[in-house]
């Protein structure tokens, strides 16, 4: 049961990161008053946008060390898996 559990929150996230954000931006338009209004609310969220363009720009760059950084994240969740007290 946990595989399958395991198989379907992938694929969920495989769908959600990746699909469903194309699908929006060839399915969805923004008219101009929307893209106004949006604009002063978008201002709002620069703070936001500005670490996550500076967090992607350095995961980017350094993709060595944080794919390093995934294969110890995964290497610890196995062994706390196996070492975890079952029942």
């Amino acid at each position: 049961f946990a595989v399958v559990v395991t198989v379907a929150i992938l694929a969920s996230m495989f769908v959600s990161l990746t699909l469903t954000p194309m699908l929006c931006s060839r399915l969805l338009s923004v008219s101009k008053a929307e893209r106004e209004a949006a604009h002063g609310e978008g201002q709002k969220h620069n703070f936001f946008m500005r670490g996550y363009d500076w967090l992607l720009t350095f995961c980017l760059r350094h993709s060595f060390q944080v794919f390093l950084v995934f294969l110890g994240t995964a290497a610890l969740s196995v062994w706390l898996i196996q070492t975890s007290p079952k029942g």
